[in-house]
C-alpha cells in the first residue's frame, strides 16, 4: 500500500527527473541547431503518444502471464 511521501517520491524520482533531463537535452540540442531539437521534440511526443496507447494492452497482457505463472507454480507445488 502506498502512502502520500511514496507517491511523490515516485512522482519526482519518474516523471519529473526524466522530464527535466528531457528538456535540458532539447536546449543543448537547440544550441547546436534548431532541427536536431525538433526532431527530439516531435520524437519524444511520439514515442510517449504511443508507449500510452500500448499501455492497457500491455497491463492486460500483463495481468494474463501472472496468473498463468501462478497456476503453473500452483501446480508444481
Amino acid at each position: 500500500v502506498f502512502d502520500v511521501p511514496d507517491i511523490l517520491q515516485l512522482v519526482v524520482d519518474r516523471f519529473l527527473w526524466n522530464s527535466i533531463t528531457l528538456i535540458i537535452a532539447i536546449l543543448a540540442l537547440w544550441s547546436v541547431h534548431g532541427i536536431f531539437a525538433l526532431t527530439m521534440f516531435v520524437w519524444s511526443v511520439l514515442f510517449i503518444t504511443i508507449s500510452l496507447l500500448f499501455l492497457k494492452k500491455l497491463q492486460h497482457l500483463a495481468a494474463q502471464w501472472s496468473e498463468l505463472g501462478n497456476r503453473v507454480t500452483g501446480r508444481q507445488v
